[in-house]
């Protein structure tokens, strides 16, 4: 039981629960009986989107404007980091960076040891994805558009600035690095179309998978960003699809907001 209502999607690791809730309270829970194994209190802001963990911490947004870092040993918090909401959006860990976007139509690069911002892609609103070696971040614009980038690319590198027809000039400027557009791996039009579902996206077999809030999920080549097909598999928001491949085959595993639970399969 909890003080108030639970609307975040929970994390499982090495027989454990991570999840937030809506009264500023964080849980870690033991998997098989439900036992508490601790809690944070004081987080500003209620959860939303599924929690991301590496071997020392799990890390997510709130609605209240922050990103935390809690120890997952004793629930003590490493770091917070303030921005604009990232509730909506599973953040990822990979190599010791954190990657998240945000309703401020930004996609971060976070430090994983600090919470320090390294820098900034000026697109992408709380749909990403990480491949499946962790070597590159997949983003969803909210504007029909989606790209690719190596998560590994040295932070001195990136020295680049808003674009002139971007919609952050003459807005905030933060004291980061923007990641170019040159400095991607590609940079496409996805088909989405505008689109403001959140869910996140998920890659199998080389294949890019973009739920859409129109009910359709889209795929593209995950090495170029080529669109492959687009399949409809409801009339509401498609939720964070899961993927997986046996034999020569790709299946996905869907669910959409108008009550629809749908099972691919694709052949190569």
């Amino acid at each position: 039981s909890t003080g108030s209502a639970i609307v975040a999607c929970p994390a499982i690791r090495d027989g454990r629960i991570y999840i937030g809730s809506s009264e500023g309270v964080f849980r870690c829970l033991e998997l098989k009986e439900g036992r508490l194994l601790w809690e944070c209190a004081g987080i500003e802001g209620y959860c939303d989107a599924a929690p991301c963990i590496d071997g020392r911490q799990v890390v997510f947004g709130t609605w209240g404007g922050r990103m935390y870092s809690i120890n997952t040993a004793d629930g003590r918090v490493n770091w917070t980091w303030e921005t604009t909401s990232p509730g909506a959006c599973s953040p990822v860990i990979t190599q010791g960076r954190i990657f998240i976007a945000c309703p401020d139509r930004h996609t971060y690069c976070l430090d994983a040891k600090t919470g320090k911002p390294l820098f900034l892609v000026d697109d992408g609103r709380e749909s990403i994805g990480l491949s499946e070696d962790g070597k590159r971040l997949f983003v969803k614009s909210m504007f029909g558009k989606a790209l690719a980038f190596n998560t590994q690319i040295p932070a001195r590198k990136i020295k680049g600035t808003y674009a002139p027809d971007s919609h952050s000039n003459g807005l905030w400027q933060p004291d980061i690095p923007v990641l170019e557009p040159s400095q991607t791996l590609w940079y496409v039009k996805s088909g989405v179309g505008r689109d403001f579902g959140s869910s996140a996206l998920a890659v199998c077999s080389n294949l890019l998978l973009i739920p859409s809030h129109n009910g359709a999920i889209h795929a593209l080549d995950a090495s170029t960003g080529a669109q492959k097909w687009i399949h409809k598999v409801g009339l509401g928001l498609v939720n964070p699809i899961s993927a997986w491949k046996k034999d020569s085959k790709t299946y996905i595993l869907a669910s959409t907001t108008d009550g629809k639970i749908t099972l691919l399969e694709v052949s190569e």
